[in-house]
């Protein structure tokens, strides 16, 4: 039976969440969805059917996917401030020499951030935090992580190193992004529903702590 649903959204440790799930259920219990994988197309990996052992799901499919199947699985996600998501992203896809949308080899940060397909992806993705059992933030990932284990009753789990951008430099191209405030209140005003989702995000946190 599939007790949860784990969405993933890129660039927020979701090959790390992955991870744990397989060492919590045992690699063969978990059905991951990847996105990105060269030996298939990723829309006949998601919906291809699920192995009657699943206990997990877990890939980069929007929450709606899964609305009317597996009703009592547990919806889980994690997300990231959005600025610094999508800085992290592009930066991802100009070190792999990945294709930016529309198959384009390049594009600059704000072109990046207003593509259809890129802008306010996490609430595309989660639609209301309201339809998540836990949702992470990945700024707190071990102390969240540590907060999922208990309330799931999981056993000790390790938690790998999370991967670093492999961009030449990227510490500085990120920290001279950030420091462009009018390149942030761009990007912010581009994703401003994620903004507003994950403002939310924290809010939740932080009632849910007190």
């Amino acid at each position: 039976m599939v007790e949860i649903i784990s969405v993933h959204i890129d660039k927020t440790a979701g090959m790390l969440f992955c991870d744990i799930l397989k060492q919590v259920y045992g690699q063969n219990l978990v059905h991951v969805i990847w996105k990105g994988q060269a030996s298939y197309k990723f829309e006949d990996k998601l919906n291809e059917p699920v192995p009657l052992q699943t206990r997990v799901i877990h890939g980069a499919f929007p929450v709606s996917y899964y609305e009317n199947r597996f009703i009592d699985a547990k919806r889980v996600v994690w997300v990231r401030n959005p600025v610094e998501r999508l800085i992290s992203y592009y930066f991802y896809l100009l070190a792999h020499r990945l294709p930016f949308p529309n198959g384009l080899k390049e594009m600059n940060i704000l072109e990046f951030a207003a593509h259809p397909q890129i802008c306010n992806q996490m609430s595309k993705m989660i639609g209301t935090l309201e339809s998540f059992f836990f949702v992470g933030i990945y700024e707190f990932l071990s102390d969240d992580l540590y907060c999922l284990q208990k309330l799931q009753g999981w056993p000790k789990i390790a938690i790998s190193p999370i991967n670093v951008n492999p961009f030449p430099n990227y510490d500085e191209e990120k920290k001279a992004m950030l420091g462009n405030k009018y390149l942030v209140s761009d990007i912010k005003s581009l994703n401003n529903l994620d903004i507003q989702l994950y403002q939310q995000a924290l809010n939740v946190r932080y009632y849910a702590r007190l």
